[in-house]
C-alpha cells in the first residue's frame, strides 16, 4: 500500500489482521499517529510501518504494528 501523507490525525484501524499499512507524517504536530494496530481479540498488526519525517511531532501514542 502507497505511502500516506496525513495533514490531520489519523483515526486508529480497528479490523481482524492489520497488514501492510505504512503511514508517513512528514509536518505539523498530532495528538496520535499510528501506522496500522488493532484491539480485535485474535487479530494480528503484521509489516505496518509509521515513518515520521520533517518537522513532524506526534504528542501521545505512536504504533507502526
Amino acid at each position: 500500500m502507497a505511502a500516506l501523507l496525513l495533514g490531520g490525525a489519523m483515526a486508529p484501524v480497528f479490523a481482524a489482521d492489520v497488514k501492510n499499512l505504512s503511514v508517513t507524517v512528514s509536518s505539523g504536530t498530532q495528538a496520535n499517529a499510528y501506522g496500522g494496530y488493532t484491539i480485535e481479540e485474535g487479530a494480528s498488526a503484521l509489516q505496518n510501518a509509521l515513518t515520521l519525517s520533517g518537522p513532524a511531532k506526534v504528542l501521545g501514542a505512536s504504533a507502526g504494528g
